[in-house]
């Protein structure tokens, strides 16, 4: 089939033909192309043999739930067209059961013509986008295609900064996120998808580590060196692993103060020194540094130095939290539980919907780590294929009463962490430091917004950026993201 970004190919299982045809022909003349299935066996066989990019089910389909089932069962399918489910005899149950599973729309039955176009066009753009992320983050890893997948704004500006990051050999980026909520996983795809995924992937935890140690495992020695009971020999430093591929900074909030002007001139002249050594090593890589601090913390300047901040935040990725994106959860809770039960040797193991529901109405303060956890005890403790609800709520209610692993705890003596972020902000203190240039930039990006009315893609395009390089502006200039998306909504 020929695919384009307007024209989808629509599935329509309606039973009655004369319901059928006016949807047909609306769909039609709109520029979709349309296929009528009249049963539930009919769709199926569809489904099988051809490419659809929306699928539209009323829940009879010459059975009482034979749709309902039918969309369900389409819902659990990794590379699946988007579902809309329209309801003969609409039901707040059934609604929040086929959203919960993942179904774009739940229409109640009479749906106009006009409405049916409306939201069918919404759906196929949404199911580019996703074939878009499979092609891009790779069909083979279902986690990664469905983690940077959704109708979620944020997700989909993280995908996005991952490409432009994957895309540069030499690119240094900062990625804020939550614990748990995929901060690494961004790391790997990033580099899985650049242009030599063979190079180098090294990972370094600046967590809670001695200076003197930490400089000799990022840097390495020029000389054979005995630190804190450990041998360091020349070249086997971070920077000298990485060359040519990925370094992940992992905890770069945390990392001491002292070490963090010589990262910084690393950064920014592309050479390193080793301990001890007099002679500076060229560095050419990619470098992603993680932590799960706020924006404003990194940028005040009192732990963290505010020149180091400002150069690794020129590309910065925000990972959301599993609770902003809920709408997802189905979809990764289906291809982590894939990925675990592969590697347990348990390929036909999944989740009921009802299991599904389950996990929708737990808060996951843990984000994709807490869910993975406890989807690997039910991979090891359910007997069964199917994971039914009372089995996953028993594992839960495990699972999730078991105190917090000591190694995650930092010890009382350094600052908590933020465990909550709504949208990153740099704080007021930072704004007033900016200087001149930064102040007259942010002036211009608030004029743009205000003749757009807060729309960021015209903005954007007025100021000849794209619409997440002017994301990424307004933050490292303080600018209340959420203030102007407001504004536009109070004018639509």
């Amino acid at each position: 089939m020929n695919l384009r970004d307007d024209n989808h190919w629509v599935l329509l299982g309606i039973t009655d033909p004369d319901v059928a045809r006016p949807y047909a022909q609306g769909l039609e003349a709109a520029g979709h192309h349309v296929r009528i299935v009249a049963s539930a066996p009919d769709a199926r066989k569809a489904l099988n043999a051809d490419h659809f990019d929306v699928v539209v089910l009323e829940t009879d389909m010459g059975d009482r739930r034979a749709g309902l089932e039918l969309g369900h069962e389409i819902l659990r399918e990794h590379a699946r067209p988007e579902v809309i489910v329209m309801a003969n005899f609409p039901s707040v149950a059934n609604a929040v059961a086929v959203a919960k599973a993942g179904a774009f729309d739940y229409l109640s039955a009479p749906v106009s013509v006009s409405q049916l176009v409306h939201v069918v066009d919404d759906a196929g753009r949404l199911a580019r986008t996703r074939q878009a992320a499979r092609h891009d983050f790779g069909q083979s890893d279902s986690l990664s295609s469905e983690f940077l997948t959704s109708s979620a704004p944020a997700v989909q500006d993280l995908a996005a900064m991952v490409r432009m990051v994957a895309s540069h050999a030499d690119a240094c980026a900062l990625v804020i996120g939550e614990s748990g909520s995929g901060t690494d996983l961004v790391a790997r795809i990033v580099h899985a998808h650049s242009a030599n995924p063979a190079a180098p992937f090294v990972v370094e935890n600046l967590l809670d580590a001695d200076a003197a140690q930490l400089e000799a495992r990022l840097f390495g020695t020029a000389h054979e060196a005995v630190l804190g009971g450990e041998t360091a020999d020349s070249g086997v430093g971070a920077f000298a692993q990485a060359r040519g591929g990925t370094l992940v900074l992992r905890g770069v909030g945390d990392m001491p103060f002292d070490l963090q002007p010589k990262l910084l001139s690393v950064l920014e002249t592309r050479v390193f020194r080793p301990v001890g050594g007099r002679v500076d090593v060229p560095f050419r890589g990619r470098v992603i540094a993680l932590t799960d601090r706020e924006v404003g913390w990194l940028a005040d300047g009192r732990s963290f130095l505010q020149p180091l901040f400002f150069r690794l935040a020129s590309v910065m990725m925000r990972v959301p939290p599993l609770r902003e994106r809920s709408q997802d959860l189905p979809r990764l809770a289906h291809a982590i539980l894939a990925e675990i039960a592969a590697d347990a040797g348990r390929p036909g193991l999944r989740l009921s919907a009802p299991a599904v529901d389950c996990l929708a109405r737990h808060a996951w303060p843990g984000n994709l780590r807490e869910l993975r956890n406890v989807l690997t005890r039910v991979a090891l403790l359910c007997e069964t294929s199917l994971v039914d609800e009372a089995t996953l709520a028993n594992i839960m209610e495990n699972e999730l009463s078991r105190p917090t692993d000591g190694a995650t705890r930092r010890p009382s003596g350094r600052r908590p962490k933020a465990m909550t972020m709504p949208s990153p902000r740099i704080s007021d203190a930072i704004v007033a430091a900016l200087d001149g240039e930064s102040r007259a930039e942010r002036v211009r990006i608030e004029e743009a917004l205000a003749a757009a009315e807060g729309h960021r893609e015209r903005a954007a395009a007025s100021l000849g950026m794209s619409r997440t390089t002017l994301w990424t502006r307004m933050r490292l200039l303080g600018l209340d993201v959420d203030r102007f998306h407001k504004r536009r909504a109070g004018n639509e």
